[in-house]
């Protein structure tokens, strides 16, 4: 397994975050600290773990820190702690439910009767991002912003997914058309 030891730098080159990391622990998201582009991001890469983590602990003492009045880093311990590819004891899952029971939150698969009930409160709704918009950008998922391929152009655009599936999608000038019509047989 390799080690590194990173920095996140601002956009006028200064640090304000060290880490120590393997895989790409780099990449990820750190909490409160955001991840930088990758070309503002120095990765200097170690023998062993303890290697990082004494390099860790240097870069923070050399560039101080923000929280201590030190320096120009984020970072809120002096680095040199943590750990890589933790494993839970084998009876971790039994003392995590049994916590979760006695604070009161219901685990596991939801009782068939609660399913049924949600989805006849469900029925017959329309989702908004469905209806009127022709266009309509998705919500959720990779499609994020995007026009998807199945909401774009078609007139009766059913839904792909999830508890829309199936429900048909009319454009806005097809509903007006249909009102109209309700309108005229009205009188």
């Amino acid at each position: 397994m390799i080690f590194y030891t990173y920095l996140y730098l601002r956009e006028d080159g200064t640090p304000y975050y060290v880490g120590k990391g393997t895989r790409t622990r780099v990449y990820q998201k750190h909490g409160r600290i955001p991840v930088p582009p990758k070309d503002r991001i120095l990765i200097e890469p170690h023998i062993s773990e303890a290697d990082a983590f004494d390099a860790e602990k240097f870069l923070v003492a050399y560039y101080g820190r923000k929280d201590l009045g030190t320096g120009c880093l984020r970072n809120l311990t002096d680095g040199g702690e943590g750990s890589s590819g933790g494993k839970r004891p084998d009876n971790a899952a039994r003392l995590i439910r049994q916590n979760h029971l006695r604070r009161g939150i219901k685990l596991g698969p939801r009782p068939a009767e609660i399913g049924k009930k949600i989805s006849a409160a469900k029925l017959g709704k329309r989702r908004p991002d469905m209806v009127g918009n022709r266009y309509a950008l998705s919500k959720v998922g990779h499609w994020k912003g995007k026009r998807r391929p199945d909401m774009v152009g078609n007139r009766y655009a059913l839904s792909k997914g999830g508890r829309w599936k199936g429900h048909i999608r009319l454009t806005g000038a097809e509903r007006t058309r249909a009102y109209r019509q309700r309108q005229k047989a009205k009188g």
